[in-house]
C-alpha cells in the first residue's frame, strides 16, 4: 500500500485532442524560460533531459484533455515544482495558431491510496498504445479474439507494475495483480512521430486502486492511455 501526492490542474478554455503535445511544449517552454531547461524540476515539465535525449522513465507531469479542457497532472515530486507552472505561466499559451487562457477552472489536491484489494475496481481506458513495434507482429499473429485480450491483459498488469515501480511502489504484497478486460470498446491507428500506433478503448477490471486520469501506456506525457474509475459510473 502506499498513498501518492497528486494534484489536477485544469484550464478555463478548451483544447482539441490534438493540441495536447502542443499544450505541452508551451507549459514546458514558459517554465524553461524562467529557471532554465536543464534545470532537474525543469525536466519534469518536458522530460527530455540533456544531450536531447528522452527520459524513458513514467512521467511524473502528464498533459491531458479532460471535459475538453487542457488538464494537467501532478504526480509525487513533481507536486513540488508545480508552483513554477502557477509563478511563470503567462496569461495565454500560445496552441499552434491561437490563445488559451491558463485561467485556472480546477485544482484538486488529494493523496490518492494505491493498494492491492480483495475486490475489483471498474477503470474505462482511452487511447492505450499497448503495442510497441517490438511486440506488434506478436500481437499481429494472433489468430482469435480471446488471445489478443489475453495479450491485452499481460500488458496492463505490466504497465500497472510499472506506473507503481515508477512512483515508489514495489508491490510486494501476497495478492497478485490481477485484470480482466470486460469489453473493447474500439481498436484504432493513430499517427504519431512519424508512426502509426494501434491505441485501444477499454473497459477493464483490476484489483489495484488507481488514481483517475493517470495514462498507462505509452505516450502517457500526452494524454494517451488515461484511465477513470467507472464504478460507480461518472461522466468522462
Amino acid at each position: 500500500m502506499k498513498k501518492i501526492r497528486y494534484c489536477r490542474v485544469q484550464l478555463e478554455d478548451e483544447l482539441k485532442s490534438y493540441e495536447i503535445n502542443a499544450l505541452r511544449g508551451a507549459v514546458a517552454d514558459a517554465v524553461s524560460k524562467a529557471i532554465g531547461r536543464e534545470n532537474e524540476e525543469s525536466i519534469l515539465f518536458h522530460n527530455h533531459v540533456p544531450e536531447k535525449k528522452y527520459n524513458q522513465g513514467y512521467p511524473l507531469i502528464q498533459y491531458k484533455r479532460i471535459k475538453n479542457k487542457p488538464t494537467i497532472i501532478f504526480l509525487e515530486a513533481a507536486v513540488d515544482v508545480a508552483h513554477h507552472f502557477f509563478a511563470n505561466a503567462p496569461t495565454n499559451l500560445k496552441i499552434h495558431t491561437h490563445l488559451i487562457s491558463t485561467e485556472i477552472a480546477e485544482l484538486v489536491l488529494k493523496q490518492p491510496t494505491l493498494q492491492v484489494w480483495d475486490s475489483m475496481f471498474t477503470y474505462k481506458i482511452l487511447d492505450y498504445a499497448a503495442i510497441r513495434e517490438k511486440n506488434k507482429v506478436q500481437f499481429d499473429s494472433l489468430d482469435n479474439l480471446k488471445d489478443k485480450i489475453i495479450f491485452l491483459e499481460k500488458m496492463l498488469i505490466s504497465h500497472i507494475v510499472a506506473f507503481a515501480l515508477n512512483i515508489g511502489w514495489a508491490i510486494n504484497e501476497q495478492k497478485r495483480v490481477e485484470v480482466s478486460i470486460l469489453d473493447i470498446l474500439k481498436h484504432k491507428t493513430i499517427p504519431f512521430k512519424e508512426i502509426d500506433w494501434d491505441a485501444f478503448d477499454l473497459v477493464f477490471k483490476t484489483n489495484v486502486s488507481l488514481p483517475n486520469f493517470i495514462g498507462l501506456g505509452n505516450h502517457v506525457s500526452v494524454g494517451w492511455g488515461v484511465i477513470k474509475n467507472i464504478q460507480p459510473e461518472n461522466e468522462w
